[in-house]
């Protein structure tokens, strides 16, 4: 039996890989992900801390493993697709186009295994893509020596273990190994000659942990508490430089070594699920994001020269709400809404990461194809918010100042399978 669950992990490592690097190759929006693929996008994430009802809850929850009646395996797939349109106003000097549609779409999943050891223990692994951001804005834009394009993915293998301490209390932990590589292109300003490039590219490793407990005080009657760690990735990798034209060329300008620094903030989530009926049940969540974290982007090169660029973000909180409703013994229907608050003013807002407060409705089906099976498609829309910029710019003293038209439409397919007996 072991080795059957071995041989399906290989498996779903080499898929859900694949598309991660595809996702690397088209245009994402968006910086911490609640989608993974799994079922609970269905309530806009709402509950996940307390839903423990399939294998995501390793990754949301890992006390939620205990739950579970079996062992069981679930992957799945989504496809977001980002509209991002920047809209210049009277106070802009900026000169250059507003930059076009600067989404674009983004593939991606998420996998799950959760092994039984025994009745009150069990392990899990997930392997997920929480973080992604993705722009390209037109070449003559107004914010190009800001940003032209970005790509940002960072995908998490969390393996857990949970334990069942009472009849109504249970424990879970897990490891975060987080890999991060960011790719960034922005203009350089030559006042002699046509701009020139800057082609930014970094990667690392960094290690986190989570830790979840869930309470079960009764058999309709679920809450969850999960918290992840802040984890800072020293991203390193090289900065190349392209016509840069005589003043920048006589300056020493030249390709460089450098590292920067990004962090993933830490987050606690309390949830409730609670059963009305034995077809209506309700989800609810609040959460905190510690987005204050980041205050600042360094850049420091293998001469020690550093470029700060001040972010001043600030917490996040988040509020969600669903329902779970039984249409019949094979079909569950899910609706949802959620809402994260701004993390960040307009004057320190930039238009590498124009993010702002966040609105999730969702609705989704769940199918038991037979006592083993089940698949879920889940739908989801996301209103980002008009995220206004008003930036200072270094370059000829010149202003950025306009608001964004932005949104983000998912479609996710997951397919879950139970092994052995209750």
């Amino acid at each position: 039996m072991i080795r059957v669950y071995q041989n399906l992990l290989y498996v779903l490592m080499g898929v859900i890989s694949s598309l991660f690097w595809i996702a690397q190759e088209v245009n994402a929006g968006g910086i911490q992900l609640y989608e993974q693929a799994q079922p609970g996008i269905g309530t806009a994430n709402a509950g996940q801390a307390a839903l423990a009802n399939d294998a995501s809850t390793s990754y949301f929850n890992p006390a939620g493993m205990t739950a579970l009646k079996r062992s069981e395996l679930l992957f799945g797939s989504e496809l977001m697709i980002l509209s991002t349109r920047f809209h210049s106003d009277a106070n802009n000097t900026r000169r250059g186009s507003d930059g076009g549609q600067a989404g674009g779409t983004m593939l991606s999943g998420g996998a799950y295994i959760v092994y039984k050891i025994r009745p009150d223990i069990a392990a899990g692994l997930s392997i997920t893509a929480p973080v992604g951001l993705g722009l390209k804005y037109d070449d003559d834009w107004k914010g190009r020596y800001l940003i032209q394009n970005n790509s940002l993915i960072v995908i998490d293998i969390n393996p857990a273990v949970a334990f069942r301490l009472t009849d109504w209390m249970s424990i879970g932990g897990g490891a975060d190994i987080y890999y991060g590589y960011l790719k960034e292109e922005l203009a350089l300003f030559n006042p002699l000659s046509p701009d020139g490039e800057v082609d930014m590219e970094y990667h690392n490793w960094g290690v986190g942990y989570n830790l979840g407990v869930l309470f079960e005080p009764s058999g309709k009657t679920r809450i969850g508490i999960a918290y992840r760690s802040e984890v800072n990735l020293t991203l390193k990798g090289d900065i190349d430089f392209s016509n840069i034209g005589i003043i920048w060329t006589r300056a020493g300008l030249e390709d460089t070594f450098a590292k920067t620094d990004f962090t993933i903030p830490g987050s606690i989530m309390a949830s409730l699920y609670q059963e009305i009926n034995e077809k209506l049940a309700i989800v609810f969540d609040v959460g905190w994001q510690d987005w204050s974290s980041m205050k600042k982007t360094k850049i420091t090169t293998e001469t020690g020269t550093t470029v700060s660029i001040d972010r001043n973000w600030k917490d996040t909180w988040r509020v969600g709400g669903g329902v779970h409703y039984r249409i019949s013994k094979p079909l569950l229907l899910k609706m949802g809404v959620s809402y994260d608050s701004n993390p960040v003013s307009e004057s320190n807002r930039l238009p590498d990461i124009p993010v702002d407060r966040q609105w999730r409705y969702a609705a989704g089906l769940d199918y038991d194809v037979n006592n083993n099976t089940v698949v879920s498609l889940n739908l989801e829309f996301v209103d980002l918010g008009k995220a206004p910029i008003d930036h200072q710019m270094i370059q000829g003293g010149r202003r950025l100042s306009g608001d964004y038209d932005q949104f983000a439409s998912l479609i996710s397919l997951s397919f879950r399978r139970k092994f052995g007996k209750e």
